[in-house]
């Protein structure tokens, strides 16, 4: 094991309490041992977590891009389909990232402009309902661990900019 960096923290009252009325004296732990195994054991469930979920490239960008202003809490994890789905509706990401995989190869002649219409919304609402019904199928932990992947992934790519 590597030598302990040393972190400060505030937690949520309930969170704290939590944590608190964990701490077992008779062991000799103390609040702080039991803040490391906890953040120790949340990195370890993130990292297994995120090994069984899988996105495509163009999928990772669309929750880059619905979460990019985002601080999700504990509290906010279990509606990451809503975001997504009001996302992909509202502001159109599921075409800006090309969550489909149908890039566009040049313009198409013209033919009834309603049935486009129809069409394209038929094919934004089938890419709405799989990416949708695929996190919905997500457990709490891998909602958890991806929302880390992104955040991290956020943080490493404004700090190279």
């Amino acid at each position: 094991m590597s030598e302990p960096h040393p972190i400060t923290v505030r937690l949520a009252r309930e969170t704290f309490a939590a944590l608190k009325a964990r701490v077992g004296r008779e062991r000799g732990e103390g609040l702080p041992s039991l803040s490391q195994l906890a953040i120790e054991r949340y990195m370890e469930v993130c990292r297994r977590e995120l090994a069984t979920v899988t996105l495509d490239e163009a999928s990772w960008s669309l929750l880059r891009d619905v979460w990019s202003s985002t601080r999700w809490t504990v509290d906010m994890i279990a509606y990451l389909d809503v975001q997504i789905a009001d996302a992909i509706q509202l502001k159109g990401l599921a075409k800006k990232w090309d969550v489909d995989g149908k890039k566009k190869r040049g313009p198409k002649p013209r033919k009834h402009k309603l049935s486009d219409e129809l069409a394209k919304a038929q094919r934004e609402n089938e890419q709405l309902k799989k990416l949708v019904s695929t996190v919905r199928s997500w457990s709490y932990a891998q909602r958890v661990a991806v929302v880390d992947e992104v955040e991290y992934l956020q943080r490493s790519t404004s700090t190279r900019s």
